[in-house]
């Protein structure tokens, strides 16, 4: 089980797995991916990383062009200034326009 579905799980969130396309792995829909977000920032918890996947027609898919998304810790940051800088990045990765309600978002803690 992954650090996200573990917390997914603590706090009653949705997910979808990806087992299905050979990722061990679990996705969010935007509305449970900022809820995970919020949650690690209020835990200062870092964001990682976000890959994202397609859901089409309750299955999921690999997207036709690769996104993701990632966050490394600055060599003058501290742990508390990372987790928080991750979390606001994450969130306006995830919340920018590109994205449809059909996204969905593996987020790596």
């Amino acid at each position: 089980m992954t650090e996200s579905e573990t917390i997914a799980n603590e706090l009653g969130l949705q997910y979808y797995s990806l087992d299905s396309i050979g990722v061990h792995s679990v996705a969010y829909d935007k509305s449970n991916a900022t809820r995970l977000i919020e949650y690690c920032r209020n835990e200062v918890l870092p964001v990682i990383g976000i890959d994202i996947y397609r859901l089409n027609a309750g299955n999921v898919e690999f997207p036709k062009l690769y996104d993701n998304w990632n966050c490394n810790k600055r060599c003058h940051e501290s742990f508390n200034e990372y987790a928080n800088r991750s979390c606001i990045e994450a969130m306006e990765f995830i919340c920018s326009k590109r994205f449809d309600d059909n996204t969905l978002f593996d987020i790596v803690i």
